[in-house]
């Protein structure tokens, strides 16, 4: 019972804390991913980036704590010999991830930061030109990484983020990292309608 008004005042504190958290955030962005071309035996390279786009929506069912959704495709067409027979491929890669995210308490009253271990599966494909082969492939994903941001107003900020992505298509493992760059839209307060 000696521990009740400290257990009151804790609650209190953090309820009055969160008011000004975003209930759901939403990024959308531009996006790179390294790419290891191993699995498809490019001419000249072994890495390359694929350039796309990623997106998240993070629900935060506390002010810390939430649960994130993590879409992303990724493209690139590699040359696969030498000329003059150069043949080309066609790369597509595509993640579904989802996993808990951590907000890093802000130290600023427009930055953000949030760390988040998220897990799913890789879609990966080539299509070698001009033969008419696709080669698909699905196998898991798992991301491991973090987003720092600041917010323009209280909808609108800029988030950047970095993870590190270990994928398995084809039969082989990948590590691969991952940056975005774009635009976050923070819905309402925890506590405001």
């Amino acid at each position: 019972m000696k521990q009740l008004p400290i257990i009151a005042c804790v609650l209190y504190a953090s309820i009055a804390f969160a008011q000004g958290a975003p209930r759901l955030q939403v990024f959308g962005g531009f996006s790179f991913l390294t790419f290891s071309c191993a699995a498809i035996q490019c001419y000249g390279t072994n890495q390359g980036a694929l350039a796309g786009w990623n997106s998240e929506a993070t629900a935060f069912v506390n002010h810390l704590v939430g649960l994130t959704a993590d879409v992303g495709g990724y493209y690139r067409t590699f040359t696969l010999s030498p000329p003059p027979q150069s043949f080309q491929a066609r790369v597509s890669q595509y993640t579904f991830l989802f996993g808990p995210t951590l907000r890093i308490p802000p130290t600023r009253k427009r930055a953000f930061a949030f760390a988040h271990v998220l897990f799913g599966a890789n879609r990966s494909s080539d299509k070698p030109q001009p033969f008419n082969i696709n080669r698909t492939d699905t196998g898991w994903a798992m991301a491991l990484g973090g987003c720092i941001g600041v917010n323009a107003s209280k909808m609108l900020g800029l988030q950047y983020g970095l993870d590190w992505v270990r994928t398995n298509n084809y039969s082989q493992g990948r590590n691969e990292f991952r940056f975005a760059a774009g635009i976050v839209l923070n819905l309402p307060p925890i506590g405001k309608s």
